[in-house]
């Protein structure tokens, strides 16, 4: 497939490139209402993920090439909670029917069927395309035992009886 079949308009007024422009901007507002942004031309990114995937089978071709841009400090642990939140926010059930449904509904355009399941396979581009945000992470930061045990030890010094206090090491 060349870069110009992408914007080809067939009979039915469907073109590729139609399609990924309007994809692109229901990504942009999912990825927005969940709180953070996206980080590429997701419009681009459709076309050339189809223009490679055109009549070759999802195993063939690799995972995105796009570099991701991590803040300042970011951590493997930071990481691990990004694709935690990924996992939870943004999900397969979600992505189908905040993105797909809403613009395909139950129709199939001509040019997917040389690219079976290209629907699903683009949600997993998402830790590609959306921008990493030290405040999603903050915010999903689990508590620590050691903050957790401080605010049961407080809680029991305020209300608990005696033998609360003696059986949390609080009192003697």
């Amino acid at each position: 497939m060349k870069w110009a079949d992408l914007f080809h308009v067939n009979e039915f007024g469907e073109s590729i490139a139609d399609d990924a422009s309007h994809l692109a901007g229901l990504i942009e507002r999912y990825v927005e209402r969940r709180g953070a942004e996206v980080d590429v031309d997701v419009a681009r990114q459709i076309l050339n993920y189809i223009k490679m995937r055109h009549g070759q089978p999802r195993m063939s071709i690799g995972w995105p090439t796009v570099k991701t841009v991590k803040p300042a400090g970011w951590t493997d642990h930071h990481e691990d909670i990004w694709n935690d939140w990924l996992d939870r926010t943004c999900s397969l059930e979600s992505w189908m029917t905040e993105v797909m449904s809403p613009y395909f509904g139950t129709d199939r355009h001509i040019w997917e069927g040389m690219c079976e399941g290209w629907r699903w396979e683009i949600h997993q581009f998402l830790p590609w395309w959306i921008r990493r945000s030290m405040e999603i992470v903050a915010d999903d930061i689990p508590v620590s035992d050691e903050e957790v045990e401080q605010t049961v030890d407080a809680y029991i010094m305020d209300h608990g009886s005696a033998k609360q206090r003696r059986a949390a090491g609080l009192e003697r």
